[in-house]
């Protein structure tokens, strides 16, 4: 269970990283 918790997590954070960077791209 704590495996998965650190998995979601981990995918939280990369797609929050993936959205910043779509954001910047239609800033530019």
């Amino acid at each position: 269970m704590i495996k998965a918790l650190c998995w979601n997590a981990r995918s939280i954070n990369t797609q929050s990283s993936l959205e910043r960077l779509q954001t910047l791209k239609k800033m530019h």
